[in-house]
């Protein structure tokens, strides 16, 4: 598979539930994956459906990606039907792995599916 075009992938949701001093909080969460057509992506998890990460990419500064540990921010590599990405996170290199299921959907280790959008990085 060759990811043409710059495109981003949204995983199926995720449901949470949290009890903080005897509140009980539920929702759902999505992580959200942007690969872009020179070999760079970003990983990220938020608890909404419509989050902008195509935005989020361009406003915000490379520096800023690789500091904050919430956020994977590396580089990609396509090997027949596995996307393998490579990043570091306070300066400790880590990997990880998605499928090609079909040309829309990508799944990771945990067999969460990860729909494709087309997407336009000015």
């Amino acid at each position: 598979m060759i990811v043409q075009g710059t495109k981003y992938y949204i995983s199926e949701p995720m449901e949470w539930s949290d009890e903080h001093a005897g509140i009980k909080s539920r929702g759902f969460s999505f992580n959200y994956i942007l690969l872009t057509e020179d070999g760079q992506f970003v990983f990220l998890t938020r608890n909404t459906e419509d989050f902008d990460i195509i935005k989020y990419f361009i406003v915000t500064p490379k520096a800023e990606l690789t500091k904050d540990t919430s956020v994977m921010y590396g580089s990609y590599k396509i090997d027949n039907d596995v996307i393998s990405c490579s990043y570091q996170i306070l300066g400790i290199d880590y990997s990880g792995q998605f499928t090609f299921l079909s040309t829309s959907i990508i799944l990771d280790k945990n067999l969460r599916e990860y729909k494709m959008y087309p997407a336009k990085i000015d």
